[in-house]
């Protein structure tokens, strides 16, 4: 599998990074934040019952 890095994930969402690494790798995502656990990275998808932004 390709490694996915936090740069990568920065360009394809026009975000801007506010603390950590550009170049760490992400491993484990999660949708739901009652499911997050250490090392985790959420992505919050918008959608009829959602309307969040991408949070790393």
């Amino acid at each position: 599998m390709k490694e996915l890095k936090v740069k990568e994930i920065l360009k394809i969402c026009n975000a801007e990074l506010l603390s950590g690494s550009e170049e760490e790798v992400l491993e484990n995502f999660k949708k739901d934040t009652n499911e997050i656990q250490e090392g985790d990275t959420y992505i919050g998808i918008q959608g009829e019952r959602v309307n969040r932004k991408y949070i790393f």
